[in-house]
């Protein structure tokens, strides 16, 4: 096993490279060590970066691994208590409490709002637009819907503005290894908090009183359930936007495999229930593989250990931060043929890379309980898109912004041109399915 400790400069050089939004530092280091120690001010940072230590971070997080206090106490701040603010027992209730929302059968009978809410944004006009605010609209717009039955453009925008400004300050404070004796955050924080809860509460009253079917009045009819639904919307739109918005980025610089992309999705009628997808979109769905390879939306994960643990064969002293990240273990020359190239094909040739190292939604029963709704929404928003518009994006080299989630560095933007009628969704419901050799150009 590989080992090295970064002395504290060197340590505090890496955390503010990627600070900046550079990664390339952090993926060096980690591709030729297998534990990577930083020393920070009062403050021990551990990064695995072995397969063979993979599983157990995730054993050792049942035992002597919590999440991050102060991750915790800057999270809790903006977004109240919920499901990405608490852990243990709490944690567990909460997930408990709306696991419900998430399995297939619940999902299967969300396409028709799904559809409704993406018609309605990409039909509003945008077309020439930011393509991570359209996507965000479009995923909040979806969210929205499905918990309150009714949920307007104007309530949408308020929600994306409040968790951005809230959210990305919060992680640079999670992030730092010097305590604020006077937290500017509170100030910063405070207002779009308010406005975001404000917006939160008058939906759920009405979700409340609505004839339409939504998520509050049969999952939360009880419950004072601000802060849960005010996490869940934080941790649910932001992850399937972003990874939207570099699945395009991407088909826009490998013109072949958007062609054929839009061969596979123009050949059906509809999308069928989750489980038949497979067999209906191949080559769509190891696309979306392969961008959440290349950028899983939450690209770390933190932990603080409780007590003196053995992560394989290292031992763990108590009190020492643990960070595992996707984004190393997925860009990693141990393990990936050309990682930082976009090959959907990959996912093709061996099935068993899903299982090894390759985590955008966590492992066991730590892994995201949103994953299956992030992954319908993603495949009807490309329906949808392919099939009713033309588009462009700009395919200049995009700097990737490491916050909450890994987002893209500036604007990308996005030119929409809708199609005649007679090229709208027309398939015969028959698969062609694309042939599986390794051609990205044509």
């Amino acid at each position: 096993m590989r080992k090295c400790a970064v002395g504290i400069l060197d340590s505090l050089s890496l955390l503010r490279k990627i600070k900046r939004g550079d990664l390339s530092a952090l993926l060096d280091i980690t591709n030729e060590f297998d534990i990577v120690m930083l020393n920070l001010p009062g403050q021990k940072v551990v990064i695995p970066s072995s397969v063979d230590l993979l599983y157990d971070f995730f054993k050792a997080d049942q035992k002597g691994l919590v999440k991050t206090p102060r991750a915790q106490h800057y999270t809790r701040k903006a977004m109240g208590v919920g499901l990405i603010s608490t852990d243990k027992e709490e944690w567990r209730e909460k997930r408990n409490a709306c696991r419900g929302i998430f399995n297939t059968a619940e999902l299967n009978g969300f396409t028709s709002t799904m559809d409704d809410a993406i018609h309605f944004l990409f039909s509003s006009g945008r077309v020439n637009a930011q393509l991570d605010v359209v996507m965000a609209s479009i995923t909040i717009n979806v969210i929205g819907r499905l918990f309150f039955g009714d949920f307007s453009d104007e309530d949408a925008e308020k929600i994306r503005i409040s968790v951005t400004k809230m959210m990305e300050p919060t992680f640079r404070r999670m992030i730092s290894p010097v305590p604020f004796l006077v937290d500017p955050l509170n100030i910063r924080t405070s207002f779009y908090r308010k406005q975001m809860f404000d917006v939160l509460s008058a939906n759920i009253i009405s979700a409340r009183r609505s004839p339409k079917p939504n998520l509050i009045r049969k999952y939360f009819a009880e419950n004072d359930c601000v802060e849960d639904v005010a996490n869940l919307f934080a941790a649910g739109y932001e992850t399937t936007a972003s990874a939207t918005v570099w699945l395009l980025y991407e088909l826009s610089r490998n013109e072949g495999i958007k062609r054929r992309m839009r061969e596979e999705l123009s050949s059906i009628e509809s999308l069928e229930d989750y489980h038949k997808l497979q067999m209906q979109i191949p080559l769509t769905i190891a696309c979306v593989k392969e961008i959440l390879r290349l950028y899983p939306p939450a690209w770390i994960l933190g932990r603080t250990s409780t007590e003196d643990i053995l992560i394989g064969d290292m031992k763990i002293d108590s009190n020492t931060d643990v960070v595992l990240s996707p984004f190393v273990f997925h860009r990693s020359s141990k393990y990936w043929d050309k990682p930082d190239l976009f090959d959907p094909y990959r996912f093709f040739n061996d099935k068993a890379l899903e299982h090894k190292y390759y985590f955008p939604f966590g492992i066991g029963i730590r892994s995201c309980i949103g994953e299956k709704l992030a992954l319908l929404e993603i495949y009807h928003i490309l329906f949808y898109l392919f099939n009713n518009f033309e588009f462009e994006i700009d395919s200049k080299k995009v700097a990737m912004n490491p916050h909450f989630t890994l987002k893209p560095a500036g604007s990308i933007h996005i030119q929409l041109k809708p199609k005649k009628n007679e090229q709208q969704i027309t398939g015969t419901g028959t698969i062609r399915r694309p042939t599986l050799e390794r051609d990205l150009s044509k």
